[in-house]
């Protein structure tokens, strides 16, 4: 579709099953420190690609991350899949927290005092880039009511795309997220303005 396109492992990211390339361990990582590479990479890009416009996307606390570039005003469109909006509600209730625990183990006590500081609701309300929220239907993850809340909490153009029957990682309608976003991008990236629009 003629988008160039950057694609990287974030530092402390490495699973069992994940093929990661990253040094360090998931159950090492903090969302500062995730922040930090976003926006390194973010300058990486503004330098390769001069005078370019430049879109992120982020799966999950990728997503997470991707709400700070955006409220700091260093992209110029966010896609968000799956990505919670506020750690203080939903997101925090025990359920969540036992899988989050499962994968930080010793770590989550320093991930959780980070995370509070870095908690996405505290920031969107500075997002002024336009905003795609997609979420899966069936996420057990992160419940699909904080793309909402992601959604309502943003100042931009936005969007909001709900999946039936999809899954935190969207594992069998990939397509279906795939084209959405590259279509939503390429009209954003194309458009000086779009409307506040819901799809389900």
């Amino acid at each position: 579709m003629g988008f160039a396109c950057v694609r990287f492992d974030f530092r402390f990211s490495k699973t069992d099953t994940n093929g990661s390339e990253s040094e360090g361990t998931l159950a090492q990582m903090l969302p500062s420190e995730w922040i930090s590479d976003a926006k390194a990479i973010v300058e990486y890009c503004r330098e390769r690609f001069t005078g370019l416009k430049l879109g992120a996307v982020g799966l999950s606390m990728g997503g997470l991350v991707g709400c700070h570039v955006a409220a700091e005003g260093l992209v110029d469109a966010f896609v968000s899949w799956s990505a919670p909006a506020d750690f203080a509600s939903g997101f925090a209730e025990d359920r969540a927290k036992d899988t989050v625990g499962k994968s930080l183990g010793g770590n989550l006590d320093s991930f959780m005092q980070d995370i509070m500081k870095y908690n996405p609701i505290r920031i969107t309300p500075n997002i002024a880039v336009p905003v795609l929220a997609v979420a899966g239907e069936k996420d057990e993850m992160v419940p699909p009511s904080q793309a909402r809340l992601l959604f309502d909490s943003t100042g931009g153009a936005k969007s909001l795309y709900m999946i039936g029957g999809a899954d935190h990682v969207f594992s069998n309608h990939q397509a279906e997220v795939i084209e959405i976003s590259l279509a939503w991008l390429k009209q954003t990236i194309l458009a000086h303005g779009l409307p506040s629009t819901e799809t389900q």
